[in-house]
């Protein structure tokens, strides 16, 4: 396989990847099912993402390098930094914009689409394993990053329009991650750190700003359902990645 097609069908997965965030963000904003279902299933699924991908990730690339007791560190960094972070958000604009989430989002995005790349450089059958695991998840993301936007408090009247623009933002993130692993030499050692990272401002989001919305339902039964529901998603999907 040479230079030219190396390159290409990473890229050309991280572009299915695209289309799958496109469809989940489109069903969120479609979708007739209450805004609480659904953030109750999208705090399940990045549960899910963080605790069934990202960390076991991350503590599997750190191993290979001897050097797996930095990702709890940077799992817990992840988690602090991102709570300093909303603090001051929240400061600022004296409200929850969904902004910082989002982005957090984007940021995991990109990461997946670097893990396309560098789990190409590994093997193709290992690279084309990696991608389907990710196109399959990025459904997911598309739901999860619509739905932090829909539910925030301040800026309501154009929160459909922010919410797509965020979409758009996370949809191409994979495809410029995949691009970058291309040109450069990431380390895994690196990946593994910034995956721990990555996870630990994710875990925050899911505990934090989403689970009080589901356990402050009425009803709990219902959005507690979508929850483990969102949970177990991910992790039959993250299973069958790695089959």
């Amino acid at each position: 396989m040479d230079l030219t097609s190396q390159r290409a069908l990473p890229l050309l997965l991280a572009f299915l990847s695209t289309l799958s965030t496109f469809a989940g963000g489109i069903f969120v904003l479609r979708s007739k099912l209450p805004l609480r279902l659904i953030l109750s299933f999208s705090a399940g699924a990045i549960l899910g993402v963080v605790l069934f991908d990202l960390f076991p990730e991350a503590f599997e690339l750190t191993r290979q390098e001897h050097f797996e007791i930095w990702a709890a560190p940077a799992a817990a960094a992840g988690f602090a930094f991102y709570f300093l972070l909303s603090r001051l958000q929240k400061r600022i604009v004296k409200a929850d914009s969904g902004d910082l989430g989002a982005a957090s989002l984007v940021l995991h995005s990109v990461l997946d689409g670097i893990t396309i790349g560098i789990g190409f450089k590994a093997g193709r059958a290992i690279g084309i394993a990696v991608a389907l695991a990710v196109i399959t998840h990025d459904f997911s993301d598309g739901i999860n990053t619509v739905s932090i936007i829909m539910r925030a408090r301040s800026q309501r009247k154009n929160r459909a329009v922010r919410a797509v623009r965020w979409l758009a933002l996370d949809a191409v993130a994979p495809f410029i991650g995949a691009l970058l692993a291309s040109f450069l030499d990431i380390s895994r050692l690196t990946l593994g750190i910034a995956l721990a990272a990555v996870g630990g401002s994710l875990f925050y989001i899911a505990t934090i700003e989403l689970l009080p919305d589901v356990v402050r339902a009425p009803s709990r039964l219902l959005p507690l359902s979508f929850l483990f529901m969102g949970m177990l998603t991910l992790y039959a999907v993250i299973r069958l990645g790695a089959v």
